[in-house]
C-alpha cells in the first residue's frame, strides 16, 4: 500500500490539469491523479499569485518498475530538470521524483510529466505543487 503525506499552505493558487487536452481546474489541497499511458506527457499547472518562500512539486506512481519523468517549466520559460543545480533541490527513488526551489517566480508554473517505461495498461501517477510562504 502507498501513503503519502502532504502539507500544502494557505496561499492563494490555483492549479490545473491537461489530461486528454482538457483543462480542468482542482482544489488546492487534492493531489491531481490519473493514468499515464506509453510515450504519453501530461502537463500539470499552479500559479503562484504571491512571492513565497519555496515551491514544492511531487511526483509518485503505483509501479516501482515503470519510469515517469518530470520537468518544470518556470513563468519565464526556463526548464528545470533532474539535472539541475543548487539552489534547486531534485531527489528520485522507485516510484517518487520531488523538486524544491527556494523562492520560486511568481506567475504559472508547468509540470511536464512523460512515461518512459509504463505497462501497456498505463501507470497510475499523484502530482501536487506546493508552497511554503514568505516568513
Amino acid at each position: 500500500m502507498l501513503a503519502m503525506v502532504l502539507v500544502i499552505s494557505s496561499l492563494p493558487i490555483s492549479f490545473a490539469a491537461n489530461n486528454t487536452g482538457n483543462l480542468s481546474e482542482i482544489a488546492t489541497y487534492l493531489p491531481e491523479g490519473g493514468q499515464i499511458h506509453a510515450a504519453q506527457t501530461i502537463l500539470s499547472n499552479a500559479t503562484i499569485d504571491t512571492k513565497i518562500s519555496s515551491l514544492m512539486f511531487v511526483l509518485t506512481w503505483l509501479n516501482a518498475t515503470s519510469n515517469l519523468e518530470a520537468t518544470l517549466i518556470a513563468p519565464s520559460g526556463v526548464k528545470i530538470d533532474s539535472t539541475a543545480q543548487s539552489p534547486v533541490i531534485y531527489g528520485v527513488n522507485k516510484s517518487l521524483i520531488f523538486y524544491i526551489l527556494p523562492n520560486a517566480e511568481v506567475g504559472k508554473w508547468t509540470a511536464m510529466i512523460t512515461a518512459k517505461d509504463v505497462p501497456d495498461m498505463g501507470e497510475s501517477y499523484w502530482a501536487l505543487f506546493s508552497t511554503t510562504p514568505e516568513n
